[in-house]
């Protein structure tokens, strides 16, 4: 017997919604604060979705955000069917809300049970490609795994970030690096370079461009491994070239030889040991 979920069942809180809609209409100054947690989208209630809209709007048109400009802003989207049962429910949002100062929770509430009614869509769509099976496996598995990444990626990814907030942060960076008591990113072991690019920092990208055979790899590398000797971390490099046994004879030779002669011994005793098996 075929499984059906009920959109009604799904999870969601009302509370929630109408306190964090509540709390916008006492403070309209929690609206960046939001931005961090939710979406329209992220409302159960399609009024409520249209409400939030109405208090974004507001806000990037640079509006004053109150209880009349949010009134008349409702009406013009006809959001209700009349201008009194407007008053009422705006009204009964502001009653709603327990503590003005609980909105990030209750806004953390509200993203929750948007991820796991995400959770429950995606997963019945998945159920249903594989019930009809009109893709092959592999198609629909990638299918899945687009779905349900889409979801993680939205859970890692803030909307908006207030400026002065991002100023300050990098104020109290910059006070760290001319104090000595920080230091800007990882040295990549070459000094020109670090100059350059005032070392190496999280989330870089970093593209070398040259000619063939002008020591792009060997270049890399150098980078990478100065830099997880120096972090004593792991690595990944990927490299198209068909010798890869240069870029390991590269990276054994540039500790110094004392480690070439270690790798030595060590790939003898594995073969050893291999032959008496």
């Amino acid at each position: 017997m075929r499984e059906s979920f009920d959109y009604e069942q799904l999870p969601y809180s009302l509370e929630a919604e109408q306190s964090v809609l509540g709390s916008l209409l006492i403070d309209p100054g929690c609206i960046s604060e939001s931005f961090s947690y939710i979406s329209p989208s992220s409302f159960y209630s399609e009024r409520h979705q249209k409400i939030f809209s109405v208090f974004l709007k507001l806000f990037t048109s640079g509006l004053p955000i109150d209880f009349i400009t949010v009134l008349d802003a409702v009406m013009l989207d006809n959001i209700f069917d009349s201008e009194q049962s407007a008053k009422i429910y705006l009204t009964q949002l502001m009653d709603m809300v327990p503590s003005i100062a609980n909105f990030l929770s209750y806004c953390k509430i509200v993203k929750e049970k948007f991820y796991l009614r995400s959770l429950i869509r995606a997963a019945r769509n998945i159920v249903d490609l594989a019930t009809r099976a009109e893709s092959d496996a592999e198609t629909i598995l990638d299918l899945a795994e687009q779905q349900i990444f889409d979801i993680r990626q939205d859970r890692v990814n803030s909307n908006l970030v207030p400026i002065d907030e991002v100023i300050s942060q990098e104020f109290d960076h910059l006070d760290r690096l001319l104090s000595g008591e920080g230091q800007a990113g990882i040295s990549s072991g070459y000094s020109a370079l670090d100059a350059l690019i005032t070392r190496l920092s999280p989330s870089d990208l970093i593209i070398l461009a040259a000619r063939p055979a002008m020591g792009k790899t060997s270049f890399a590398l150098n980078i990478a491994s100065r830099v997880a000797f120096q972090a004593n971390v792991p690595y990944f490099q990927q490299s198209f070239i068909p010798a890869i046994s240069s870029l390991t004879n590269g990276l054994f030779l540039q500790p110094g030889r004392r480690t070439l002669v270690n790798v030595k011994y060590f790939l003898m005793t594995l073969r050893i040991l291999g032959q008496r098996k």
